[in-house]
């Protein structure tokens, strides 16, 4: 399969079908380590996560069912506040409470936080909506170009993240394999395989 390059901004893309890709998410090691961040990222920033237009409906359907799993304290907020707000025309985001947190963030045994959506889904619950793909993504995160082309790149979030880099070093798990179930789920199964032999050229070349 020929490796494409597309130049943006003095930066080099890797082109997988329509979709360009930041070498660095090839590249990089990344595994999150929950025993030494305690799900730091659904607490901290300053936004709430990214909601795509065609999952708003699935998460307000499935809110009902998942309730139960967060924080009184969030779901007053949620009453008060709404669910979901809006950062800029035409997008949407989760709404966050205390300068931060998540809306739905939950806390589990040892006080590890943790998407209520996340819980209830891998749990075996009803629930219908696993949590937004931004999240899923994650550290991956997306932009698109002024021709309206989608690219995926790496979020370096430091020292947040410092940990899930140490331990994808030590166990050797690359971005993309890492974040394999998101973008099986966000670009389907026949883009992953074509991304992985776009990564399996790319690392042949320049290892």
């Amino acid at each position: 399969m020929a490796l494409l390059f597309f130049m943006a901004k003095k930066s080099k893309y890797l082109e997988v079908g329509e979709i360009l890709v930041s070498p660095e998410v090839i590249t990089e090691y990344f595994a999150c380590d929950l025993e030494a961040c305690r799900g730091a990222c659904c607490v901290e920033g300053v936004e709430g996560a990214p909601v795509a237009e065609e999952e708003k409906e699935l998460l307000l359907e499935t809110l009902p069912r998942v309730i139960d799993t967060i924080p009184p304290a969030n779901v007053d907020y949620m009453t008060t506040h709404g669910v979901l707000y809006s950062p800029a025309p035409g997008a949407w985001a989760t709404m966050i409470v205390d300068g931060g947190r998540c809306v739905f963030t939950c806390n589990e045994e040892g006080e590890c936080c943790r998407c209520a959506f996340e819980k209830c889904f891998t749990e075996g619950s009803q629930s219908l909506f696993y949590k937004p793909i931004s999240c899923h993504l994650y550290p991956v995160r997306t932009r698109r170009t002024d021709a309206g082309r989608t690219i995926l790149y790496y979020d370096v979030w430091s020292p947040l993240c410092d940990a899930a880099v140490a331990r994808g070093q030590r166990e050797g798990i690359r971005i993309y394999r890492f974040v394999r179930s998101a973008l099986v789920r966000a670009y389907g199964a026949e883009w992953y395989s074509r991304l992985e032999e776009v990564a399996d050229h790319y690392l042949s070349s320049h290892e």
